[in-house]
């Protein structure tokens, strides 16, 4: 936790206020991880709870609980081997990329509609072999396993990634929604641009990267459903939009696909207020 405050320190200046702001309202202990009690009253004030996971899980479970206002912790720690850049998400991503941002009004109404149309989202095999190949990429590079291994499920995990970018689902398309955004988004006219996601936030390599001005920045758009997430290392793009509104309306043009699908059903989903 010391650590992340000194590059905080580091990087205020690329840095959403609001997260900021967020860190210093979770006022952590730097010495020791906060256990789930102690984030719990952290975050009762604005009407949200975090419950413990298992690491990855799938995405209709993890849209269901943040449609509820409930947090996934992962259990998983980062290795010293991955301190700058874990390979999955774990306790340091959830808790110190995502927790501060919850404390920001305008991240909550977004997320949370988010996650009710992620919930009802259509998906298809090719999901679920995704997801696995995924789970057991992230898990293999957690932990000491041998390079050949390391090397098969991380083509398993190209090969499945291709399938479902080939017949992509809505399932699909939202989750590149999520991750361009609440993942790797930054916010902000395009000459003070700030870091706001949670896998920028929780890895200072990419966090160094991102706010560098080398980094490729496009507009935050409907092409990002265009584009898989590459877990296993830094993104070799990321999308910025100028305000949250832009991310509403970039949902918004995403349920009317969802509806015209459907043959002009209004699908389940929360609306902007």
């Amino acid at each position: 936790m010391g650590a992340h405050a000194a590059v905080l320190d580091e990087l205020r200046d690329h840095i959403d206020p609001a997260y900021l702001s967020g860190f210093a309202r979770l006022d952590l202990d730097p010495l020791r991880a906060p256990s789930i009690q102690e984030i719990n009253r952290r975050i009762e004030e604005i009407g949200w709870m975090a419950t413990c996971v298992d690491g990855y899980v799938p995405s209709r479970v993890y849209a269901a609980l943040l449609a509820r206002r409930v947090f996934p912790i992962a259990t998983f720690m980062r290795g010293e081997q991955h301190i700058d850049h874990a390979p999955a998400p774990d306790f340091v991503h959830d808790v110190l990329g995502h927790l501060p941002m919850l404390f920001c009004a305008e991240y909550r109404t977004y997320l949370q509609r988010l996650a009710h149309t992620m919930n009802a989202a259509e998906a298809n095999d090719d999901d679920q072999r995704l997801y696995e190949a995924n789970r057991r990429m992230s898990t293999l590079m957690s932990r000491p396993a041998p390079p050949e291994e390391i090397a098969l499920a991380e083509a398993s995990a190209r090969h499945a990634g291709m399938a479902a970018s080939a017949n992509p689902s809505e399932q699909t398309e939202l989750n590149r929604i999520f991750l361009w955004s609440i993942e790797f988004g930054l916010i902000g006219a395009a000459d003070e641009l700030r870091l706001f996601g949670a896998a920028l936030l929780s890895s200072h390599r990419e966090a160094r990267l991102a706010s560098s001005g080398d980094a490729q920045i496009r507009p935050y758009s409907m092409d990002v459903i265009r584009h898989e997430i590459e877990f296993s290392s830094p993104q070799c793009r990321y999308y910025a939009a100028r305000n949250y509104d832009v991310f509403h309306d970039v949902l918004t043009g995403y349920e009317s696909r969802m509806a015209s699908r459907r043959g002009g059903e209004r699908c389940d989903v929360a609306s902007h207020p």
